[in-house]
This record gives structure tokens, sequence and C-alpha cells, in this order.
């Protein structure tokens, strides 16, 4: 019987930021998209996220190969979320519910520390655990920080679901032996997380 659910955070619980936060960042720093994108998503936006690079040397390594001026704000990074963020509300309201019917709930999330500030500075009370990829130096799929979500929820993987927008994550999710939803869509999610709990409850 499933008794706990883990949330990732961007795509799931809000909009994806990659995108939009991307654009604030080369808007600011007067380069193009493509090019602050490359190193976002490549290994020095993995290195951040693993909590293995400060935002000022991220940006010092990027900047230096752009050829452009260091941001002089204390954190491009949280500008940049903080103009970005969108929450779900259909999703919050459905993680609310759940919450009223006692089940278990997580974040896990591939994030960098300036993102783990707002999360808790929002206050998300509905969640027991959160689980962020820069504090624990790993990422999604890693398959130790899926470990280290069941076991701060007190939970085996059999009685767990893992909810994510990214399929790498949810195959990294299913090789622990969680059950996995692939976020669509508020709805469809809804209506696929009620089907899962009520087959593994019978």
């Amino acid at each position: 019987m499933i008794c706990a659910i883990i949330f990732d955070w961007g795509g799931v619980l809000i909009d994806d930021l990659a995108y939009p936060m991307i654009s604030h960042i080369a808007n600011h720093l007067r380069v193009r998209h493509e090019d602050i994108e490359i190193h976002v998503r490549g290994h020095l936006g993995s290195d951040f996220a693993k909590g293995v690079i400060s935002e000022s040397e991220f940006w010092k390594r990027i900047c230096d190969a752009l050829g452009v001026s260091q941001p002089r704000l204390d954190s491009l990074w949280t500008e940049a979320i903080n103009a970005c963020y969108s929450e779900k509300q259909d999703v919050l309201r459905l993680i609310d519910s759940l919450k009223a019917r006692r089940y278990k709930l997580g974040v896990l999330s591939n994030t960098e520390p300036p993102c783990v500030k707002l999360f808790h500075m929002r206050g998300y009370p509905q969640f027991d655990t959160a689980v962020f990829s820069c504090e624990e130096g790993m990422c999604k799929p890693d398959q130790k920080i899926y470990e280290i979500a069941l076991k701060r929820l007190g939970v085996q993987p059999y009685e767990a679901l893992f909810i994510d927008d990214k399929e790498e994550n949810v195959r990294g999710a299913q090789n622990v032996g969680l059950h996995t939803l692939l976020f669509a869509n508020p709805k469809k999610m809804e209506d696929e997380l009620e089907f899962i709990i009520r087959k593994e409850s019978n």
C-alpha cells in the first residue's frame, strides 16, 4: 500500500523555471539565451546544483567564458527565480487534500542553494521532508538521493510514489523500486495518482 508521495519541485509543484530563468539571466548579462543555456544545462549547472561550486564561482566561470562582466547583484540566481516563480495552484490543492488523508509527503529536487532558500521562505508545511541536490552533493537520477528521501520519510520503496516531469528521473526512481508517475499536467496527474493508489490498495 502506498503511504508516501514524493514530488519534484520545478515543473511539478511550480512551473518549469529553466527557460524563463535563463532568459532573465541572458537579458541581465546582455548575452544570447543559447550562450547561457549551454553552461546552465552543462557541467557548470550540474556542479552548482550539486553544491560543488558556489554561485559566485558559477558566474565567474560563465562570465569568463563569455567575456562579459560578472553580475554585481548579491545573487542573480535569486533575482531570476523571484522574477519567474509561479506555483501550480491545482497541484498545491491536491497536496493539501493528500495531507488531509494522512499521506506522508516529500519534495525531491535537483536545485541550487538560492532556490532552497526561497523554498523555505515560501513555507510549505504540507511536506514532511524536502531533499535538495545541492545539500546532498548528488542529483537525480542518482539512486542514493531517492534512498535519502525514503529514509527521511520512514518508508520502503514499494510504499512510496514518485512524481517528476523528466523521464530520466522517473526511471531512476523505478530502478530503486518506487512507484512512479510522469507528470504531464495537474488533471492527468491527479487521475493517474488516484488510479495507482486504488490499485495498490487492493
